[in-house]
């Protein structure tokens, strides 16, 4: 009999292969912020990737995840200063939290979560597939929250 942590992985992983074909949702906020976007990667982990302007790579960027100081990663990707942090998915309607100051001057913050992610797709002009997947990657996100005992007030498929 397999095991229900050994489920949720092995979802996870097919969720890997299929998450890859969405694109990323990049949208301006203003045309003053540095925050141009974001997508998921799916891995062993989450990623949220946050896509800023060049010019942040000079800039200091805090990251928390549900109010706790993130580990992340940098990159350059098509003109972008990427900021990548892993979620587990468990974590999937945690908020992430993105503050990028100039010294003192604050040019962008906002929350985020894979849950608000996946509600874009799922109100949003894609095809009934994609969508049909991003739920099935919510209902993942539950089970893991229900497996793990971990902030199930707030399921990710709710």
């Amino acid at each position: 009999m397999q095991k229900p942590a050994n489920r949720i992985l092995g979802a996870l992983l097919v969720l890997v292969m299929i998450i890859t074909m969405l694109p990323a949702t990049v949208f301006a906020t203003s045309e003053t912020d540095v925050f141009a976007g974001w997508s998921l990667t799916l891995g062993e982990d989450i990623g949220v990737n946050f896509y800023l302007s060049q010019t942040a790579a000079d800039y200091t960027v805090d990251i928390t995840v549900a109010g706790n100081e993130a580990a992340y990663t940098t990159a350059t990707k098509d003109g972008y200063y990427v900021v990548s942090v892993n979620v587990a998915a468990a974590q999937m309607t945690d908020l992430i939290t993105l503050p990028v100051t100039n010294g003192e001057q604050v040019v962008h913050t906002g929350e985020y979560s894979v849950r608000q992610y996946a509600e874009i797709i799922l109100t949003g002009a894609y095809d009934d597939e994609v969508k049909q997947m991003v739920k099935q990657m919510l209902n993942l996100g539950a089970a893991a929250q229900t497996y793990f005992a971990y902030n199930t007030g707030m399921l990710a498929n709710k």
